[in-house]
Order: structure tokens, then C-alpha cells, then sequence
């Protein structure tokens, strides 16, 4: 699954013009909250000089109970025009469990909004949504990013109301590490004829995940931009295929005969090339990245569900996608979450929490909210918090893990830049949607998702501009053709998750890099959440976000990608209209 530049080229072969402004980057937006609102504090890294000296400053932030949420967002909605109020009402439902709808990532409010902007021609919206019917991003044109291609074919960015090659449902999956399954044959028995044949041994991942369950979504989300009935019937068929013909994922638990199945796999069950630990061969996540796998298209077909709620198919199509989960996916994330709950309980291993968690966090709390499931839905919220906990909040602030490291690291962060994104993505899109539901999430652990989006951002910046003085000074690109990685072939290295050290084994021995810097390696854009976490913490809160702001000045809009995507359509700019304009009226205290 690789990212070309040539690719990027073929795929943007006339240059676009010059993006809009974007006034909600160029400023902290303002926002002053009344002396008498209570306050935490959240903790953000400044940078200057070079190399990138960092300071952190605390900066006051309001404490934001489930009232008090709803009196501001009822607030900002009544200071709305009318007809945006009408609008509003005219989506807005409540199920038997108390959950608003459709409101997972997206509520009626930000629907509502979405759709006047792009009546008037209002940015950023109407650039998304050109973007996303025809697939042609700013960043691809700038080549500052590219999209996805295998053997030269590129996965379908645009949204066609017709002419979409798939579904590509498969009846039986089992996945290895990286994506990969064995293939002695294209296509491969029990897949659809029409799966493009550069797909090779990934075409399990790319047929799920990269294909239908990316399709839906955005099939959806082109349903409320542009009214045609055409994309919600396009997102349907994708969901109701998939749930009709899948029967096995990775089968675990007792499941112990799917070994033999699985037992041609490229990379052996004790794998440490994606950090996982060594395994031994009992009967344990037998697909190797089953559940990983299973949670990214679950989270995005769930949320495509959500969007269609009160279509003519939504009923039917809905029962079907959640029995499936219940019969066959949902087996897989239990599994995986309640293995790591059990080694948590008996003080086994360091640093389990990792991105598989937030990207099964947002899977159940996608499927909570589609089947009005408060038991999943505080399942969710409360695995949300151990996962922010471990995986973001302790780097630089838990004594025991403090030294060498900063605020704002996660476990991943000198595993790579991507994986990093997913983690971190996931864990937004949670806080999202608990956030449609009058539930403050962003708070978790000090605010700890927003000190890791501002370092992060920082490092994805020093990448697009290739300026490594922008990097504090332990920091340093990692590149394996030079000192100290060159010493040994790449494939010898791996990153160690568990002792957050580099390792590198060969002839049957391993030894620890011994080298103070602290290195980044795959220093890229993805668009995991940026958009929402930046609405929701500058625009929302009036926390200052420079490094995120800069970020996504050079890279809205977003595309999808896995279980993220489309924020600059969805929730750019919106926080003014949506939670400033409300904040004054709601909060004041009474006259006296």
C-alpha cells in the first residue's frame, strides 16, 4: 500500500486553482468565557529558535458538564436564522435510549449547516464537497501528499453517483500483518470477480477497508451534500453486501482449525514487524489483524449507516449490518479488548494500548450509537479513557515514564508518523461523537489529545516544509541509509512498543540501538480527525493551535481515509455559529 508522487501526478493532471482563504486557520478564533465558569487546564507546546526550543504553557480551558453543553449548543442554534433552526429540526431525532440522531460524527446541527454553505457557495465547504464528487484534493495536486496505489492503480478518490465497480464482498477473511493474505490465484475463491487484480495479496484489506467501507461513507456523506438519492442507494447496496455474504472473519476464541487456513501466511504469528509482541500458538487472534481490520471498515460503515438513517432502506439495511456485527465482527474487537483488559488485571506488559484500541473504541461507539446501545456506548467511554490514559496522557507527565520523553508523545509516536495519525485519529472521532451527545470526551486525561495534535503537528510541518530545525533538538529524521540505521540492512530494524526502543536483529541475535536521539520516521499527513479536533479545541474552546492551524492550511481539504476523513466538509468552521454564538447568552450568570 504504498504512496507514489508519480501516482500523484497521473492523478491530478490539470493544476487547480489557488485554495480560498480559511479565517478560522489564520487566528485563534475568539472567544471569552464568563469570569464565573469554572476552569481545568490544558497543556500546550509553543516552539521557537532552531533547532525547536518547546515551552509549555497551560491554558485555561472551561469545565463543560452535559447541561451545560446543552444550554450553550441550544443557545448558539436559537441565535440561528430561522430557516437553519427549521432545517435543524426537520433531521433531528431521539431513539428509545436517549441518543440523538443521526449524530455519530455528524449532527443534525452540522447538517443542517453543511448544506447552507454549500447552497451560498460558502468555503470551506464548497471546495470539500467539489473534492470529494471529484476526487481531485489540493494536497495530491500540490504533491505534498498522494494517493494510494497498488501496481500503479490508484484507489478511487472521487464519489460517482454511477459507475462504482463495487461492492467487493468476501465470504471468509483472514488477515495477516500489514494487510497481507495468501494468494496462489486472482481472483482468489470466494471473492468478487470483479476485484482489480493489482490488489495481489491485500486485496482482503483493500476490498473491505480501502474500497467499500471508504465508498460508503463517503457514498453517504455526498447523499447530504448534494441531495442525489443515488449515493444513500450507493451506500446501502455497499453495507447490505458486505452483511449478506461475509460469514467468517479470522475466526478466534476455540476456533483453533482456522490455523490450517491461515497457515500459509507471510509474516509467522510471532511477528514483531508492526511492534506486536511474540505470541504464543494458542488459539489467540488467529488472523493476526482481524480485529484491526474489522474496526476500521465497521467504524466507517456504522457511521454511513447513521447518516441514512430515516431513508426507506434504513430499517432493513440496519438490522442486517447489526446482526452481522453481532454473529461475526464484533467477536473479533471483544476478543482483542478483553484480552488486553485481562493482561492490564494481572500487571502483564507495558505500553498494550495502542491504535488497534482507538480504532475499536470507534467502532463500538459507532454501533452504540446506530443501535441505541447504551451498554456499548459506556463500554466505549470508558475504554476511550483507559486507552487516552496509557497510550497519550503518561508519556512526559506519569513519573514512571518521564524520562528522555515529553507531553504530547504517544506509545507510537517513535514507531512512525502514521500509525501515530491512526491512534490519535480514532480517538478524536470518539470524542466527536460522544460530543454530539452532549458528553465531553476532549477533556480525558488533562486534555491530552490536544497536546499530542499540536507536537505531532509540529513534526508533520518540519516534514512538509523538510526543515528538521523546526524539531526540538532530540529529535532527528530517521533515514536508513545513513548512521546509525545504515550499520544493518532496514529489514533487520524494528521498533520495539513494549521497551520503546529500536531493535535489530540478524544471525539469530538482537541488540538495542544505543543512540540518545529520539527518531521520527514516516512523517506524513493523514487526514485523521484534524479538522474536528482542531473545530473543537480552537474553535469550541479558543485554545491556541498554531501547529495545527498550519498543518491544515496546507492540506485541507480532507480526504477519507480508513475511519477518517472529510472534517473540512463536515465540521470546518462550524464551532462559530455552532457553540460560540451561544456561549455569552448560556453562561452568564442570572441578574441579580
Amino acid at each position: 500500500m504504498r504512496r507514489s508522487s508519480s501516482s500523484a501526478r497521473c492523478f491530478a493532471a490539470a493544476a487547480l486553482p489557488p485554495k480560498p482563504a480559511r479565517p478560522d486557520l489564520e487566528a485563534t478564533p475568539s472567544i471569552t468565557y464568563p469570569a464565573s465558569s469554572s476552569s481545568n487546564t490544558a497543556l500546550l507546546p509553543t516552539f521557537g529558535g532552531s533547532p525547536a526550543n518547546v515551552t509549555y504553557v497551560e491554558q485555561a480551558v472551561p469545565k463543560l458538564d452535559k447541561q451545560t453543553i446543552q444550554r450553550v449548543k441550544a443557545a448558539a442554534i436559537a441565535a440561528l436564522p430561522a430557516d437553519l433552526q427549521a432545517s435543524i429540526k426537520s433531521i433531528k431525532t431521539v431513539g428509545p435510549s436517549g441518543f440523538q440522531h443521526p449524530s455519530c460524527m455528524v449532527s443534525p446541527a452540522e447538517l443542517a449547516v453543511m448544506k447552507d454553505r454549500l447552497n451560498n457557495g460558502q468555503q470551506p465547504q464548497t471546495m470539500a464537497k467539489d473534492a470529494l464528487l471529484t476526487g481531485k484534493y489540493y494536497a495530491f495536486d500540490a504533491k505534498i501528499a498522494a494517493p494510494k496505489s497498488f501496481k500503479g492503480w490508484v484507489l478511487p478518490y472521487d464519489t460517482p453517483a454511477t459507475g462504482y465497480a463495487g461492492p467487493y464482498p468476501i465470504e471468509k477473511v483472514c488477515i495477516g500483518y500489514g494487510g497481507s493474505t495468501s494468494l496462489t490465484s486472482f481472483p482468489p475463491v470466494g471473492a468478487a470477480a470483479n476485484l482489480p487484480k493489482e490488489a495481489g495479496s491485500s486485496y482482503q484489506h483493500l476490498a473491505f477497508v480501502e474500497l467499500d467501507s471508504t465508498m460508503a461513507i463517503k457514498q453517504a456523506t455526498a447523499f447530504h451534500a448534494t441531495g442525489d438519492s443515488r449515493h444513500a442507494v450507493n451506500a446501502f447496496a455497499i453495507i447490505k453486501a458486505w452483511a449478506a455474504t461475509n460469514k467468517s472473519w479470522d475466526l478466534i476464541g476455540q476456533n483453533g482449525p482456522l490455523e490450517a487456513a491461515c497457515s500459509t501466511r507471510s509474516t509467522p504469528l510471532a511477528s514483531s514487524r508492526h511492534g506486536q509482541q511474540p505470541r504464543n500458538k494458542s488459539w489467540d487472534l488467529i488472523g493476526q489483524n482481524g480485529p484491526l481490520e474489522a474496526a476500521w471498515g465497521i467504524a466507517a460503515m456504522a457511521k454511513a449507516l447513521e447518516l441514512l438513517r430515516g431513508r426507506q432502506q434504513f430499517e432493513a439495511v440496519r438490522g442486517q449490518f447489526l446482526a452481522w456485527n453481532s454473529s461475526v465482527m464484533l467477536r473479533q474487537m471483544d476478543h482483542y479488548m478483553n484480552d488486553t483488559l485481562d493482561k492490564v488485571a494481572k500487571g502483564q506488559g507495558l505500553n498494550l494500548f495502542g491504535n488497534w484500541h482507538s480504532s475499536i473504541v470507534d467502532a463500538y461507539m459507532s454501533l452504540a450509537i446506530l443501535g441505541d446501545d447504551r451498554a456499548r456506548y459506556n463500554k466505549a467511554v470508558d475504554l476511550f479513557h483507559r486507552t487516552v490514559k496509557d497510550y497519550v496522557w503518561k508519556w512526559g507527565r506519569d513519573p514512571a515514564f518521564s524520562k528522555g520523553r515529553r507531553p504530547g508523545e504517544i506509545t507510537e509516536t517513535l514507531r512512525d508518523m502514521y500509525h501515530s495519525q491512526f491512534g490519535i485519529g480514532g480517538l478524536l472521532n470518539v470524542a466527536e461523537m460522544a460530543w454530539q451527545q452532549d458528553d465531553d470526551l476532549y477533556c480525558s486525561n488533562q486534555y491530552a489529545l490536544v497536546t499530542a495534535m499540536e507536537l505531532h503537528a509540529r513534526f508533520v510541518r518540519s516534514a512538509l516544509l523538510k526543515d528538521p530545525s523546526l524539531l526540538p533538538p532530540e529529535y532527528a529524521m530517521l533515514d536508513f541509509k545513513q548512521p546509525p540505521f545504515n550499520a544493518a540492512p532496514s529489514n533487520t530494524w524494528a521498533f520495539d512498543i513494549k521497551d520503546q526502543v529500536w531493535r535489530c536483529t540478524k544471525d539469530g541475535t538482537s541488540s538495542v540501538l544505543n543512540d540518545p536521539r529520539k527518531f521520527l520516521r514516516d512523517i506524513g499527513f493523514l487526514p485523521a480527525a484534524w479538522e474536528v479536533g482542531y473545530n473543537h479545541f480552537a474553535g469550541r474552546l479558543g485554545l491556541a493551535m498554531p501547529e495545527t492551524a498550519a498543518v491544515l492550511q496546507a492540506y485541507w481539504p480532507e480526504w477519507q481515509e480508513f475511519h477518517w476523513g472529510l472534517g473540512s466538509l463536515t465540521h470546518g468552521d462550524t464551532a462559530g455559529l455552532l457553540w460560540r454564538a451561544g456561549v455569552n447568552s448560556a453562561l452568564q450568570p442570572p441578574a441579580s
